[in-house]
């Protein structure tokens, strides 16, 4: 019994990480197609549309497990937080998903 709810925990894990994966891959298709046309054909305020590409990826960041991880996020440093000597992302996780991203 224990070992199916691990497996569960797991497939759930897996879900999350998938749906988080595809929504970072909709948001670079979403900068790749702006920054694809001439400055004078696009139609967003470039300020407007950093701030809102920067708050999404922000909170897909948030969520997404891969904060569990050693990285180097070029987008958005954070000085003071090392981990030996890779700076690491430190979030709450926030949301009612009862899905964590504990190391099974």
């Amino acid at each position: 019994m224990v070992s199916l709810a691990m497996y569960l925990k797991v497939e759930d894990i897996m879900e999350q990480e998938s749906s988080s994966s595809r929504s970072f891959y909709l948001l670079s298709v979403k900068n790749f197609t702006i920054l694809s046309l001439e400055r004078d054909h696009r139609v967003v305020e470039p300020k407007v549309f950093l701030d809102e590409c920067l708050a999404e990826y922000n909170k897909l960041v948030e969520n997404s497990c891969i904060t569990n991880l050693k990285l180097r996020d070029k987008l958005a440093p954070l000085d003071g937080l090392f981990i030996g000597d890779l700076p690491s992302i430190v979030s709450s996780k926030t949301g009612d998903s009862d899905v964590s991203c504990e190391t099974v």
